[in-house]
């Protein structure tokens, strides 16, 4: 199923399916000024791909409102899962060269993300060139690293219109699961760094449109910190994973048992304290 949601000149493309339903969950990719922000996930296919026949044939008739490029903001599969079916579509996807490499070292996605959003449909082989300086973006539109959230998470600056497309980088202020592969350390650091741009608008991909998007980046930041710093005291202090998780941040939700831990509260703490003994984020 998909959804148009207007925001003015922002449409947001709100994306679920029976199984995103069973397990809690929707995603939005973005469309402003000639450029789809996201590519949603695989089983939404025939719907979006409905949408971009006419949103190409726009474009291809002369107008600016029409779809021209689309960037990813990073390589998860509820995220990527129709780049390849754009790429059909004859629209240039932006694909940063570390989201390349983090497709290319991609394995078996996990059992429960694929019965939820499917896999991928596979980009074509010469993928690589639609890197960041094969596509172009309308003037003040910037694509900007945001490390934490995954290695390879971009979030889009639109500076003309003062609107941040956040991807996966805030997803709420107190997020308090994480997968192995997060880096709470450099997410604290990305946040303080685009609250810095003091935008007007955040669309953020889990949760539509979010009010005061500086304040809440911010707040966000500083309940992650905190959390950091409670963490590694207790950890300091002698205290275990389980037992911390436990004091800190409560019961575990459903993902912890269907997950095998891949994606929990306790896997936030071991991630914590891996990275302190590594020395960084």
């Amino acid at each position: 199923m998909l959804e148009i949601v207007s925001h003015g000149d922002v449409a947001q493309l709100q994306m679920r399916s029976w199984r995103t339903r069973a397990a809690g969950y929707q995603v939005s990719a973005y469309f402003a000024r000639g450029v789809l922000i996201d590519t949603g996930f695989a089983g939404a296919a025939p719907a979006l791909d409905g949408w971009l026949r006419n949103a190409r044939r726009t474009f291809l008739h002369g107008s600016a409102d029409g779809l021209q490029a689309a960037v990813l903001t990073h390589a998860h599969e509820d995220h990527s899962g129709n780049a390849g079916l754009l790429q059909e579509r004859g629209v240039p996807v932006w694909i940063a060269p570390v989201t390349r490499q983090a497709f290319a070292e991609l394995g078996a996605i996990p059992w429960y993300r694929r019965f939820t959003w499917g896999s991928p449909i596979p980009l074509a082989p010469d993928a690589g060139r639609q890197a960041s300086g094969a596509v172009e973006l309308p003037p003040g539109m910037e694509v900007i690293h945001a490390p934490g959230h995954a290695p390879d998470h971009h979030v889009v600056w639109d500076n003309e219109t003062g609107t941040l497309f956040s991807g996966d980088l805030f997803l709420g202020v107190r997020v308090k699961v994480a997968h192995h592969s997060e880096a709470p350390r450099a997410l604290v650091a990305s946040l303080r760094r685009l609250a810095a741009l003091d935008p007007a608008r955040m669309f953020d991909a889990h949760r539509g449109s979010v009010p005061t998007p500086a304040a809440a980046l911010r707040a966000k930041a500083d309940w992650l910190e905190e959390t950091i710093a409670e963490i590694e005291r207790r950890a300091a202090a002698g205290e275990s994973a389980r037992s911390i998780r436990d004091s800190v941040l409560g019961r575990e939700p459903a993902e912890y048992y269907v997950s095998f831990n891949e994606y929990s509260k306790l896997q936030l703490v071991q991630t914590i304290l891996a990275t302190r003994v590594a020395g960084g984020a």
